[in-house]
C-alpha cells in the first residue's frame, strides 16, 4: 500500500504551476486569491471583504512568509509608527483568521508563537508585487516599509527539478526506458543526501511520476518536511517500446 496521494482540490497541479502567468496586483495564500487594491479575497465562488489595515497586515505577513514577525514589527510597519493598543493588532489577526476560515488552536494560515509574534504558514504564490500601501520586498529588514516597484516580485516561488536516484538497472549499465526499476542502495543514499541538503528549505508540495524509483526518491526527500509526494503521470518516462 502506497502512502502517496493525488492532488486535492486545494492543491495546484504541476501543470497549473507551469501555466500560471504573473497577474497584476494579486497573489495566492493557500487556496485564497488576495486582491489587495480592492480589499478582497476570493476562493472559488466565496468572497471576503477586508478592512484596509487588515489587508495591509495580510500583505506584510505574505512578504515575510514562514518568518516569525513580532508584534512590535507589525505595529511599527503596518500602522506606520502610530501608537496602537494591544487589542488593535489582536483584533486584526482575529479578523484575518475569521475571513480565512482559520483556527488559532489548529492553524493552517496564521500561527501564533507565544511571546514571539505571528507567522504565516500557508504557501504563498506570488503573481506580482502586492501593491497595497507601503510594501517591502521579501528579505528586507524590519522597520517602516518602503514602496516596492511593480516589477520587483515580493514573493518568489522556487521549483526544484530532481532526477531519481541510481537504480539497480543503472548500476548494471542497462537502459531501463519505462521499466519500473527500483532504487539501488546507492540511489537511496543519494536521495537521503539531497533530503538533508533541502531540510532547511520549506517544501510546500512534492510531485513525482508513478514509477517506484521516482516515488521512493520523492518520499525520502519529502519526509523531513512532513510531505507526501503527489503522483503526476505526466512526469513519467517516454515509452520507446520494446527493443
Amino acid at each position: 500500500m502506497s502512502n502517496t496521494r493525488s492532488a486535492g482540490p486545494g492543491t495546484p497541479t504541476i501543470q497549473q504551476i507551469a501555466r500560471d502567468a504573473p497577474l497584476a496586483d494579486r497573489f495566492r495564500i493557500g487556496d485564497w486569491v488576495v486582491e489587495p487594491s480592492i480589499n478582497r479575497m476570493r476562493r472559488g465562488r466565496q468572497e471576503a471583504r477586508l478592512e484596509p489595515k487588515v489587508v495591509d497586515l495580510l500583505v506584510y505577513l505574505a512578504n515575510h512568509s514562514n518568518q516569525v514577525v513580532s508584534r512590535g514589527e507589525l505595529e511599527a510597519s503596518v500602522w506606520e509608527g502610530a501608537v496602537v493598543g494591544y487589542d488593535t493588532l489582536t483584533g486584526a489577526i482575529q479578523k484575518l483568521r475569521r475571513a480565512l476560515g482559520d483556527d488559532r488552536a489548529h492553524p493552517r494560515y496564521i500561527e501564533t508563537l507565544s511571546k514571539r509574534g505571528y507567522r504565516l504558514i500557508a504557501p504563498v504564490r506570488a503573481r506580482s508585487a502586492p501593491s497595497r500601501g507601503r510594501l517591502a520586498r521579501i528579505g528586507d529588514s524590519a522597520g517602516p516599509l518602503k514602496p516596492a516597484k511593480q516589477s520587483e516580485p515580493a514573493i518568489a516561488t522556487r521549483i526544484y527539478l530532481v532526477r531519481h536516484g541510481t537504480t539497480e538497472l543503472m548500476a548494471e549499465d542497462r537502459f531501463g526506458n519505462s521499466m519500473d526499476a527500483p532504487l539501488s542502495e546507492e540511489g537511496r543514499r543519494q536521495a537521503m543526501t539531497l533530503g538533508e541538503r533541502l531540510r532547511g528549505d520549506r517544501l510546500t508540495a512534492v510531485y513525482a511520476s508513478p514509477a517506484s524509483r521516482t516515488l521512493e526518491t520523492a518520499q525520502i526527500i519529502a519526509r523531513p518536511h512532513g510531505q507526501e509526494p503527489l503522483t503526476e503521470p505526466a512526469l513519467g518516462e517516454i515509452e520507446y517500446g520494446h527493443w
